[in-house]
């Protein structure tokens, strides 16, 4: 069986996200963007495991540029289904070809995990060719495509308190580093989520784990050369965000102060932290259902029927 990447609906759930991140959806309207969390292999190393997604739905077929890997866009759509009562399946996968029927006028996308040895080869959909399509799936199961993605990484623990460095990017990102006697977090820059003339980065760190006394002290290397960055800052985390060219870089970012005191053990810390994953995961795939059958049965959608 091909390996899929799949996600767990993440709808109302910003309390949640705000625990690690904070502000990363402080410029997103409810309607353009949806947040996923992946489960599935099938996009690595673009896509880790329980990496969140940031996907962009008010878009046209036109938006999506379609390439091999990897230049071609990450899309995210319902799977095809052979029969009504198919489960609903949602993939992340990289279109790498599109091509319109010129009998329906409708355009399909041929997909592909990058991870994944051959491309998606779907079967035909039970409501029609309008929906799969020699292998393709339809624009009409297209939900958005992938904006960026975070990806939050154990920083370590002092204390016996955990601490997360989280990268909100268009990129592929190695997993940060801390240094706490180099007063540095440290990352590699391997990939990108699309085509696109720059990638972003945009680093939330803790201040207990690692600050400076003023926004100015910062440093951002890209490749041991300084480059100008953007700060911001609560009570709680400094927020890092700078741009570079599309290629393979080192990225530091460094500090005037780091923590204090010993390492230690983090895993107890994580217990509480996934029951609220799991909680939150059903309750949002809940509120998206209900909402989703709510619609459809007011009007046609270009969704997959729930």
């Amino acid at each position: 069986m091909k390996r899929n990447v799949l996600f767990a609906i993440l709808i109302g759930l910003s309390f949640f996200f705000a625990m690690f991140t904070t502000d990363i959806f402080v410029f997103a309207s409810p309607d353009q963007y949806v947040s996923y969390i992946v489960k599935g292999d099938s996009m690595r190393p673009m896509l880790e495991e329980n990496d969140w997604i940031k996907v962009k739905s008010d878009i046209e077929v036109s938006d999506i540029y379609a390439a091999p890997w990897p230049n071609g866009d990450i899309i995210v759509f319902y799977a095809p289904q052979t029969n009504s009562s198919d489960a609903l399946l949602i993939y992340a996968h990289r279109a790498i070809e599109k091509e319109t029927n010129n009998q329906t006028g409708i355009t399909f996308f041929r997909t592909k995990g990058d991870n994944n040895a051959a491309p998606n080869n779907f079967a035909v959909d039970y409501r029609g060719e309008d929906y799969s399509w020699n292998g393709m799936v339809s624009e009409k199961l297209l939900i958005g495509k992938v904006a960026g993605i975070t990806q939050p990484s154990s920083a370590g623990s002092w204390n016996g308190v955990a601490y997360n460095v989280t990268v909100y990017t268009n990129s592929t990102v190695t997993e940060p580093n801390f240094s706490q006697s180099d007063k540095k977090i440290q990352f590699d820059i391997t990939g990108y989520t699309s085509y696109s003339t720059n990638g972003f980065c945009n680093v939330t760190i803790p201040k207990a784990l690692l600050n400076c006394s003023s926004l100015a002290d910062w440093q951002v290397k890209l490749n041991e050369t300084s480059i100008a960055y953007t700060a911001g800052e609560n009570e709680t985390y400094t927020f890092v965000y700078f741009t570079y060219g599309y290629s393979i870089h080192h990225i530091q970012i460094i500090g005037t102060q780091s923590i204090s005191g010993q390492q230690t053990d983090s895993s107890s810390q994580w217990i509480p932290i996934a029951t609220v994953v799991v909680a939150a995961i059903l309750l949002g795939s809940i509120l998206y259902l209900v909402k989703k059958r709510k619609k459809d049965a007011q009007q046609e959608s270009k969704s997959v029927d729930a």
